[in-house]
């Protein structure tokens, strides 16, 4: 236990004196790290040899409840990691670095198609319009809690 702090230490010692960004292979190391500890975290999966169809959807109503609540808790983490941290951690020329993640941001720009602005420049082309849409159709299972769960 003792060794184990004592290289945190040194960790954390050279940690605050290493000169930033982290370069692109310290990255790269970091990402592998990082997916063993991931990797090591996963269970597997479950054996649903017996499962029913009822015993199923309800498993898969509180994988996307749980799904929800992670979601939240990233935006929450998101905006109190934005709120605490450097201009330079805020712009990207310096990481964030807790003891198991780093984080560092970056500006990305993002080119979208958007189908109102297709709509209003093709108004007067509805032939030209429809060959810019495309249909798809796929099957969505939608949950929601069974209120006879509640009476």
């Amino acid at each position: 236990m003792v060794k184990q702090a004592a290289a945190a230490a040194a960790v954390a010692a050279t940690a605050a004196t290493q000169v930033y960004p982290v370069t692109e292979y310290e990255l790269g190391e970091r990402a592998k790290q990082a997916a063993k500890l991931m990797a090591a975290k996963i269970k597997e999966v479950p054996n649903l040899g017996n499962a029913t169809p009822e015993g199923l959807i309800d498993m898969l109503g509180d994988v996307r409840e749980q799904k929800k609540r992670l979601e939240f808790l990233e935006g929450v983490y998101k905006a109190a990691l934005e709120a605490r941290i450097s201009e330079a951690q805020q712009t990207g020329s310096s990481p964030v670095m807790g003891e198991t993640w780093l984080g560092q941001y970056s500006e990305v720009t993002q080119e979208r198609i958007s189908a109102e602005k297709v709509r209003e420049v093709l108004k007067n082309e509805p032939t030209l319009l429809a060959k810019c849409f495309a249909s798809t159709s796929f099957k969505m299972l939608k949950t929601s809690l069974n209120p006879k769960a509640f009476k």
